[in-house]
């Protein structure tokens, strides 16, 4: 390869990389796949570091010179969905060693995917319903805690694309869920629900950090203790989100569940 080549492979490893953050993936999922695609086109990995901040990938090619490239993390969420398809265009990429200028068009064609927004929104509905059912809620709780997250999805969706809330996960946790606390508790008031709390527990399970709770405690067990500290504080500050958001929200009504 030539010296821009090698650059250009080296942004486009760390695009991968960076990409399989924002998705969910651990730090040392990251790193793997940083070794596997620099060692497939045969240079030698210095160092990667992955975290939910930022990932860093450093390579010797075989002329002697070092290259190193960091790309900020904007934001984390979690797209398991994403997260694979990464995994096997890094695999593509390592089996078939394809040219630089391919491996652009590729990284293009990944980042045009979507999923439908109607498949998104079945997910949300069908998710909380669920839930609401599951701990005890009656079928008219399970249909109100979907009917609000319709209302969270069409937040989700409108500040992602106009405002890109997700760069404030913290204050759009709760807002979302003191909103969705206000609209339970509403809803039972007008007879639409028995159980305040139980539509409640339905939609908080939108907002659960559970991934970064389990990635982070993997990471702590790796030795990979900033990064899953990391993980863990976050998770630790989402939850407090979540209390305020629907403890406030109870307390403007009253302080008592219905």
């Amino acid at each position: 390869m030539q010296e821009e080549e090698i650059e250009l492979f080296l942004e486009y490893t760390l695009d991968i990389c960076r990409k399989m953050v924002e998705s969910g993936a651990e730090a040392r999922r990251v790193e793997s796949t940083a070794a596997y695609m620099t060692s497939a086109y045969g240079f030698e990995l210095r160092c990667a570091n992955a975290m939910n901040a930022m990932v860093e990938i450093s390579i010797k090619a075989p002329n002697g010179h070092h290259y190193t490239q960091a790309s900020r993390v904007m934001m984390t969420g979690t797209d398991l969905g994403k997260l694979e398809r990464l995994n096997d265009l890094a695999r593509k990429i390592c089996a078939e060693h394809p040219d630089v200028k391919t491996i652009g068009q590729w990284i293009q064609a990944e980042r045009k995917f979507a999923y439908p927004v109607w498949m998104e929104l079945v997910g949300y509905i069908t998710m909380t319903f669920g839930f609401t059912l599951f701990f005890g809620g009656t079928l008219m709780d399970s249909l109100a805690s979907a009917l609000i997250s319709v209302v969270v999805f069409a937040l989700n969706f409108l500040l992602n694309r106009y405002i890109q809330a997700s760069q404030n996960k913290l204050f759009y946790t709760f807002f979302a869920c003191f909103l969705s606390g206000c609209l339970a508790l509403t809803m039972v008031r007008f007879g639409f629900g028995a159980h305040a709390d139980k539509i409640m527990i339905g939609d908080v399970m939108i907002f659960i950090p559970g991934l970064n709770i389990v990635n982070g405690v993997r990471e702590m067990f790796y030795r990979d203790i900033i990064t899953g500290l990391y993980r863990l504080i976050e998770a630790l500050m989402l939850a407090v989100a979540i209390t305020a958001g629907f403890g406030i929200a109870i307390l403007a009504f009253g302080g008592v569940l219905v």
